[in-house]
């Protein structure tokens, strides 16, 4: 009930074309379930894509689309690879093409609007089970795919073949855990992970540990947790986590 209630909260701001609700009108504002497909997962992530429509992500549920009117699930199908390859949703990503990427429990997956399906993309010549939990876009039309005990692959937007980044030595990638990619005005690209904050080099398609001088202090490996200015601009940083966001 709570879950539907936030969901209902989200979708409502999204769609709503004022940003701005008076207090007084509070009492006024009815919140109606959208349906109940949706189910009671938890929701991993919201994003409104170029047409309007907005993608919900739940933890166990699928993947969902709501245009204003309909609610539209997709979850995976046994032995159908033209469905999501799991109902476990991680992030969902919007490209500059306004192409959808979903990352899951199992992989990566890029949505065919004309056909209304998906297509699977395998990471590596094993076609392993991965664990997908973030996704950002470089500048030479590729993505940079990051993981939980996989690493960091770089996928080819056009051929959709997938290449494994270069970590550094003192990395095992086993217990290596990326739970953001963010580029920074610059243009440069940092990596979020379970061992702190590392630069990502297109030239050497290699990550290493991200050094910068910063007006609080030096940016370590210690787990810490606050909001720290640094050169490229300004970043809300979790090391323990290894998640961090772009503040401007």
């Amino acid at each position: 009930m709570r879950a539907g209630i936030i969901l209902n909260f989200f979708v409502f701001f999204i769609f709503n074309p004022s940003p701005v609700i008076a207090q007084q009108d509070y009492n006024s504002v009815n919140f109606e379930s959208l349906a109940e497909d949706i189910g009671t997962r938890a929701v991993s992530c919201i994003i409104k894509d170029h047409k309007g429509i907005v993608w919900i992500g739940t933890q166990g549920n699928g993947l969902s689309s709501f245009n204003g009117h309909e609610l539209k699930n997709y979850k995976h199908i046994w032995d159908d690879d033209k469905t999501i390859d799991n109902s476990v949703i991680n992030i969902i990503y919007l490209d500059k093409s306004n192409d959808l990427w979903v990352g899951t429990e199992e992989g990566l997956n890029l949505y065919n609007r004309n056909l209304d399906q998906f297509t699977h993309i395998p990471l590596n010549d094993l076609n392993s089970k991965i664990q997908i939990k973030a996704i950002n876009e470089t500048d030479d039309n590729s993505l940079l795919i990051g993981t939980h005990s996989f690493g960091v692959f770089k996928v080819n937007k056009e051929s959709l073949l997938s290449t494994a980044v270069i970590l550094e030595e003192n990395i095992n990638t086993n217990r290596f855990q990326v739970n953001s990619i963010e580029t920074t005005k610059r243009g440069a690209i940092l990596i979020g992970s379970n061992i702190g904050l590392h630069g990502y080099n297109p030239l050497s398609n290699s990550i290493n540990q991200a050094e910068f001088t910063t007006l609080v202090g030096d940016v370590g490996n210690e787990g810490q947790k606050g909001r720290r200015r640094l050169k490229s601009g300004e970043f809300l940083l979790d090391e323990k986590e290894g998640v961090f966001s772009a503040l401007n």
